[in-house]
Order: C-alpha cells, then structure tokens, then sequence
C-alpha cells in the first residue's frame, strides 16, 4: 500500500497526542462547522456589577452566571428547532453545566446547537436533560432549570431616561443587549454553588442570529 505524506502527518499527530495524554480523531482536523438559525428569547444573569463588560472586553474568570435560550423557530443542521429551551450555567472561563428541554427527535441537533453556542464560555463539564421554564417580557422574566433545583433567576428591567424602554447596548458581540437586573437567582450543580442578587442581567426577546458553528 502506497503511503502518503498525510498518512505520515496523522501518525505523528498520534504519537504526539498518545504521549500528550490525550485523544485523537481525524475528524478534529477535518470537522465542517455545521449551520444554524435562530429566532429566540434570550436571558442571562451574572454577578456582574451593572453593566457586565464581558461582552467589551471578554470574560472575566470571576464572573458567576446563568444563561437560557428559549427558540421561537430555528434550525441547527437541518434540523427544526422550534420549541426547544437550552441553557447553561457556572463561571465564566473555567466549569459550565449545559441544559437541554427538548423532545427526542430534536435532542441531538438542540445539544449540538448549545454546546455551539455556549461552549465559549468555559470548559462543558456535563449536559443534562432537563425542564427548563422562561416566561414573562420586557425585561421582567422568570427562568427555572430543573424546576429551581439547578438555577433559578428572576429580572427587572432597568429603564432608560424616558422611564419606558430599558437600556438597550447597540453594536455589541454577539449581538443587542437590554439591560436588565438580577432581583434574586441560585445556581447549584454538583460542588458548585452561588446567588445573585442585584447584579447585572441581560435579555433580548427578538434574538435573531445565522451562520455557522
């Protein structure tokens, strides 16, 4: 059998990683990225001070936080998404705990779609099929993930000098942020475990993103 350079190549990658202690799979070198769209509503809580800058300047390794996604229609893969809750909670930058309420049919594209999404924030320690509950508007929301038994998280939002429409921060990555505060809220998984109170909250209730993860 004729060898090739790239056979050459993978088999030192290999040995290298065996040595490394870690894994090997072509398909880490090689993996397409996969196409999404979503039309959400997105909530998020920190214990932040008011107004988180981790969007600005990037995560902050302190910041505790607690994040949920609720899809009004999307598509991850092909797949139709509408329905589906993900969320994430832990610290930024170090350990985070992902949630899936999804059906069967849906669970492997909206697990994709969340580690796509919140895999940037720290290292996924697990991923939980759970009951996830979003409701409310306008900033004022109420999110449970596992009936309370993993995070809870209740908001208000924090109104402009018309004393009508919140805060809202333009041109921000990835995308428009309102401003809003974290009346109480408690996250608990595993060793794991804080509340917020007073601190910073974000949502967006027309959440509207595309491309590729």
């Amino acid at each position: 059998m004729k060898r090739t350079r790239t056979d050459g190549v993978q088999r030192l990658m290999v040995l290298l990683l065996i040595l490394g202690g870690l894994s090997y799979t072509p398909q880490a070198f090689t993996q397409e990225k996969i196409a999404y769209r979503v039309v959400a509503t997105h909530l998020e809580g920190c214990s932040c001070s008011i107004a988180c800058s981790c969007p600005i300047t990037g995560l902050k390794h302190s910041c505790s936080f607690v994040v949920a996604t609720a899809l009004k229609e999307g598509t991850y893969n092909g797949v139709d998404l509408k329905g589906v809750k993900v969320a994430a909670g832990g610290l930024a930058g170090s350990r985070i705990y992902v949630y899936i309420d999804a059906p069967e049919s849906q669970r492997e594209a909206a697990t994709g779609f969340a580690k796509g999404s919140y895999g940037m924030l720290g290292k996924i320690e697990a991923v939980r099929n759970v009951k996830i509950d979003l409701s409310g508007k306008d900033g004022g929301y109420t999110l449970t993930i596992d009936d309370g038994k993993a995070a809870q998280l209740t908001t208000e939002p924090v109104l402009g000098e018309d004393k009508k429409s919140p805060v809202t921060h333009v041109n921000m990555y990835p995308w428009t942020l309102m401003q809003a505060r974290a009346v109480k809220g408690a996250f608990h998984e595993g060793d794991l475990s804080f509340r917020l109170e007073g601190s910073n909250s974000y949502f967006n209730d027309r959440y509207e993103t595309s491309g590729k993860m």
